[in-house]
């Protein structure tokens, strides 16, 4: 599988928003393992995936490429989040709501979180 051609979004940014998502998988696996407890409200990436954690899933499914998830951080950072949260977002909105798209999301970020030797 080749990678896509991504003119306008540079490396950094993309590495940036992987590490997002590989931030997001730890934070939802240790939310699932905690003992439950109230959400703090105040903390943007729950909020935003609370709001529009079923559009992120509806727009994976229309679009379930590398170049859709870069899309979606997009428009996420267009938001007001920054990169990394919203990796974070894509990957607890695919956590918890749909978790069909876990593997896209894992091999995004094993392309795009390796690090130069």
């Amino acid at each position: 599988m080749s990678l896509p051609t991504i003119s306008n979004v540079r490396k950094t940014t993309v590495r940036a928003f992987g590490l997002g998502i590989v931030c997001g998988g730890f934070i939802t696996a240790a939310t699932i393992a905690a003992v439950p407890a109230k959400a703090d409200t105040g903390d943007a990436v729950y909020a935003y995936t609370a709001t529009f954690g079923a559009i992120v899933c509806q727009t994976l499914d229309t679009y379930p490429t590398f170049a859709g998830v870069i899309g979606i951080g997009e428009a996420i950072a267009a938001d007001g989040l920054s990169m990394h949260q919203a990796g974070q977002v894509l990957m607890l909105s695919a956590t918890e709501i749909c978790p069909r798209h876990l593997g896209l999301l894992r091999r995004y970020a094993d392309t795009y979180n390796q690090v130069p030797a």
